[in-house]
């Protein structure tokens, strides 16, 4: 099983070895959180299924640790990340994995080049096999992923044609559960804002009393620079954020998500104000942050697609259901009263640039009627699915058009095109009408 990170492998892992006890099978991890030659040895002993970054199994299938040849089912989580090339902040895997599925296929084609070539040795009559004897499968490639719209699909299915799709009613829909608020700049400052948010957000008091966990706050950017200048805001408002992006060591990274996820009732003071993550989409797909989950996302930086909108807004309302949604032109000092079936909170910061309010105002719009958001971009010339015509209206104004240029063309251009001719066309050339030569065409040269 490959995942695009170290974080969301580790967590894979960790629901695999759970899953094994009852299922009695045996599990192992390789990412960069552990050494070649420790992760390599724990492959000898021999394992049921391996839990893996590409770049790491890439690297003990090369050292000679991980054999291909017993692989007979790769499962690609996160696929359309995995599979993305152009990286668009989403990482640009597919260098990654390339290798490893192009070992597999070459493997499955000399099994059936040395199968084909036996048969015809043998005159086209097969020697039956015992039945203890494993007969080679070829692999079976799985893939998962919450969103697969548009360069997605279409990358998905170049690089495995023919494969068989499951989706849920849900796809491409928003976090049930989940109130979408769209806070306007307005010319405001990005960060005072932010910090007016974050903070709000943080201070609300859980609805249950019974639950005595702390509040958890993740504030999403969009590059690295801009999420050190958001923890920065942050600490000095005095919230000691914890940071997870790609200049974090993968150590220190993982001690921030286990002090995140950590639901001690009375945490000391260090930690308590450490319950905002401050991040970039590094921790936006796939990771569950514990069992009380997260009460609040916060886009500082409105995401750059709506399917980076949607893997954010997957962190809160987790198993909630119902959607919610408001829209906020207000100082978030002063935010409305929540809607009573709310569980999580999706807060995104709205600026001026014109693809950022359009996107916003799509997405919102889509939110709001629990549509899709597949194909819905923040570029004014793309009309979003919801403003396109239908396909029967499409074919309709499309005969409406030919029509109407056949009838201008009369009997002899409409024969030649297949219509029929106008309502001048009568006798055959009868009712065509001759533009006058002008004065000009018919005067001579002097």
């Amino acid at each position: 099983m490959l995942g695009p990170t170290r974080e969301l492998t580790d967590q894979i892992a960790r629901v695999v070895k759970a899953l094994g006890h009852v299922a009695k099978c045996s599990s192992a991890v390789a990412n960069a959180g552990g050494g070649l030659g420790e992760q390599g040895r724990a492959l000898e002993r021999g394992v049921d299924v391996l839990v893996a970054t590409p770049a790491r199994a890439w690297a003990l299938a090369k050292s000679g640790a991980l054999s291909l040849g017993d692989v007979s089912v790769c499962v690609l989580d996160e696929a359309d990340t995995l599979c993305d090339a152009s990286g668009n902040g989403k990482g640009g895997f597919k260098a990654e994995v390339a290798p490893l599925l192009a070992a597999l296929r070459a493997r499955d084609k000399k099994r059936a080049t040395e199968a084909a070539e036996r048969e015809e040795a043998e005159g086209g009559e097969t020697t039956p096999l015992p039945p203890s004897f494993p007969l080679p499968r070829p692999c079976e490639f799985v893939l998962v992923a919450a969103t697969v719209g548009g360069q997605s699909r279409r990358s998905l299915l170049s690089d495995f044609p023919g494969a068989k799709s499951a989706e849920a009613s849900t796809l491409h829909r928003g976090a049930p559960g989940a109130r979408h608020e769209f806070v306007k700049l307005g010319g405001r400052d990005r960060l005072v804002v932010l910090s007016e948010v974050v903070g709000a957000a943080a201070s609300k008091k859980a609805k249950s009393s019974s639950s005595s966990s702390p509040r958890r706050v993740i504030v999403f950017a969009n590059t690295i620079a801009s999420a050190r200048a958001a923890a920065h805001a942050l600490d000095e408002a005095g919230m000691s954020p914890l940071s997870v992006h790609g200049e974090v060591p993968p150590a220190e990274r993982a001690s921030a998500l286990e002090v995140f996820s950590s639901s001690a009732a009375n945490p000391s003071p260090s930690s308590a104000a450490a319950r905002i993550l401050v991040c970039t989409d590094l921790a936006a797909r796939g990771l569950d942050i514990g069992e009380s989950g997260v009460d609040a996302v916060v886009n500082a930086d409105f995401p750059r697609n709506a399917e980076d909108y949607l893997h954010r807004a997957g962190r809160t309302a987790r198993g909630a259901g119902g959607l919610l949604f408001s829209s906020s032109n207000n100082s978030p000092s002063s935010p409305s009263p929540p809607p009573t079936q709310q569980k999580g909170a999706v807060i995104s910061l709205v600026g001026g640039n014109e693809r950022e309010k359009t996107l916003a105002a799509r997405l919102a719009h889509a939110l709001s009627t629990n549509q899709s958001v597949e194909g819905i971009s923040g570029d004014k010339r793309d009309r979003p699915p919801t403003a396109k015509p239908r396909p029967e209206t499409l074919a309709r104004r499309a005969a409406e058009s030919l029509a109407a240029k056949n009838k201008r063309r009369g009997v002899r251009g409409a024969a030649r095109h297949g219509g029929g001719g106008g309502e001048e066309g009568g006798e055959a050339g009868g009712g065509i009408k001759r533009r006058p030569r002008s004065v000009r065409q018919t005067s001579t040269k002097r």
